[in-house]
Formats: structure tokens, sequence, C-alpha cells
């Protein structure tokens, strides 16, 4: 375990292979210098309040985009609010699942890169209750959105070709 400015550098075998705060990140490209935020097995976190994801952090001496979200990152969070990366493409399966959303984070928005959203990510979070999907994604997953008790308004662009079985059930 080694830390310097407050990044710490881990092994490999964690899942992850560095941590900036709270958010743990795995590179997925140094060739475009690319990381996903990923869930740390080893703590026991459970993300609360305001939710700020970065556009990019620091890590051998540059900066990686954030352009993921892996499985299971905010299980359960009590979210009262939440800023996606604006180089965020993918959401991984079940995400979110079971997070409760606050009143400032009760319709979600994604940003304009965004183009999947996987099995999963958001089923459980019954107090959601608007989505706006924008045009670069398309494909929702199975059961993305499975048992959002509370949705009543979902805009989902031509852009989307694939939906999977359940995604709004």
């Amino acid at each position: 375990l080694l830390v310097i400015a407050g990044v710490t550098v881990k092994a490999q075998s964690s899942g992850y292979d560095f941590s900036v705060g709270n958010y743990y990140y795995k590179v997925t490209s140094e060739l475009t210098r690319e990381v996903a935020l990923v869930r740390n097995w080893d703590a026991c976190i459970v993300y609360t309040d305001d939710i700020v994801i970065p556009d990019s952090v620091p890590y051998n001496n540059s900066y990686y985009k954030v352009t993921a979200i892996e499985q299971l990152v905010f299980l359960e969070a009590r979210i009262r609010s939440i800023v996606f990366p604006k180089w965020l493409r993918t959401i991984g399966d079940y995400a979110f699942e079971g997070a409760t959303f606050g009143i400032n984070s009760a319709t979600l928005s994604f940003p304009k890169s965004l183009t999947a959203i996987h099995n999963g990510a958001f089923s459980g979070c019954s107090d959601l209750k608007a989505i706006q999907i924008g045009n670069s994604v398309t494909s929702i997953g199975g059961s993305a959105f499975y048992d959002c008790s509370s949705l009543t308004s979902v805009t989902i662009p031509d852009s989307v070709t694939s939906i999977g079985s359940y995604a709004f059930s």
C-alpha cells in the first residue's frame, strides 16, 4: 500500500488499482488514459448524501478519464444528489441496485457520452421518479430499472436499439 498526495496505490488482487478519497478505480486503458469506478470489496463503504464522481482523476503523473461505473459500486447507497462524470460511457450491472434517491436526485439525467446501461443497474431504486436517457444510449439491459415503483416518466430516444427483458417492470 502506497499513499502519495491523496492517491492510494494498491495491488491489483484487491480489484482496484488506486483510490482517490473514498472512490476506487481500475485502469481500463493506459493508451487512452481511462478508468472505471469500482467497488472495493475490502472496505465497508455505503455512499451517502451528495455523490460527485469526478470527470478525471490523477494517477501515474497524469489524469485519467472516468468512463465507467462498474457493478455494485453504489449498492444500497443513500443518494441526496448525484453528478455523473462527463466522459461516462457505461453503467455496470447492478451499479445502483437498491439505492435510495433524495428529492434532488429523484430525476436522473445522464451525460451525453453514456452509451449503455447494463442489467439491473438501477433495480430496486423505488424512489426514482423520472429518467431522461440521452441520445447516445444504444442499449438498456434487462431489469435495468426493475422495481422502480415510483417511476412515472421515462424518456427513451430513438438511439436505443436494444432494451432487455423486464427493463422497466
